[in-house]
């Protein structure tokens, strides 16, 4: 892969500034989210009693998973056009990348950053320094929705804490120097929560209209005729279907989808021939 750094374990990274500023932006939002509501808040209500160890669990689980998923999204491939021999090659569904020149599948695109094509580019996403594409949209949706599920979390727990409504916590006034409705960095935490919350939810909402329309982020900023079109027939399909999750997602055990770091068994595109 051009223009990329090797990393141990055979990792990957692109060394695009914009892009780890980005990336490291999101895991200070991933850290501050256990500095601001996990130490202060959660672990003084469960001392007390008022919060049981399954939730702390539960919550712990979600942090692990989201982190997991990230770092996943940021150095798997995303589905990097393979060089193939054009003698095998069905130039129906087929064309010549004017920018490297290769032969690449229908509904790939060039990314200028990384150098290369990729299979049903979506977007190229800086906040995790990679393309997304078919080899990494599974983990990447998947990371939306525990990302969206953490955050959204957090901002719950906050102001249930804040509005007293989980209980006395004679504990938390022993993290009076942490607890960020007293200390001075109470504006930081909430402009944190503002940024993530919109951002991640409106990103999840986004793709998951880019899911029912059929159609990737690239193409929709290609073709605004045919979103409004498709917009207008599915005015009233706002979600997904099932059989449209399956072909992201595998066709395998529904309950396995939302476990990140495993392979996918993908139904074929039918777009893409090699003779």
């Amino acid at each position: 892969m051009p223009n990329h750094i090797e990393l141990p374990f055979g990792l990957k990274v692109l060394p695009d500034r914009a892009g780890i500023l980005s990336s490291s932006f999101i895991i200070f939002i991933w850290l501050y989210g256990h500095i601001a509501v996990f130490i202060p808040i959660i672990l003084p209500h469960h001392q007390d009693g008022n919060i049981s160890s399954v939730f702390v669990g539960g919550y712990l689980l979600l942090s692990l998973c989201t982190i997991v998923c990230y770092f996943e999204a940021m150095f798997s491939n995303p589905g990097v056009v393979p060089r193939i021999a054009t003698q095998n090659i069905d130039w129906r569904t087929w064309e010549k990348c004017k920018r490297c020149c290769l032969a690449r599948p229908a509904r790939s695109h060039h990314c200028s950053k990384c150098g290369y094509c990729v299979l049903e580019m979506d977007h190229h996403c800086q906040w995790i320094n990679n393309c997304v594409g078919r080899g990494n949209f599974r983990i990447f949706l998947l990371l939306l929705v525990y990302a969206s599920s953490f955050v959204n979390l957090n901002i719950v727990i906050y102001h249930l804490h804040k509005w007293s409504w989980l209980g006395v916590c004679e504990a938390c006034k022993e993290q009076w120097w942490m607890d960020p409705l007293q200390n001075p960095m109470k504006s930081f935490s909430y402009l944190i929560a503002i940024i993530a919350f919109v951002g991640i939810n409106l990103l999840l909402c986004l793709t998951g209209l880019h899911i029912t329309m059929g159609m990737t982020t690239i193409e929709t900023m290609e073709d605004p005729r045919s979103v409004m079109k498709k917009s207008m027939e599915n005015k009233r399909k706002c979600f997904p279907t099932f059989s449209q999750l399956t072909v992201i997602c595998g066709t395998g055990n529904v309950l396995l989808w939302s476990v990140p770091c495993r392979k996918v068994s993908r139904k074929t595109d039918q777009r893409t021939h090699i003779v």
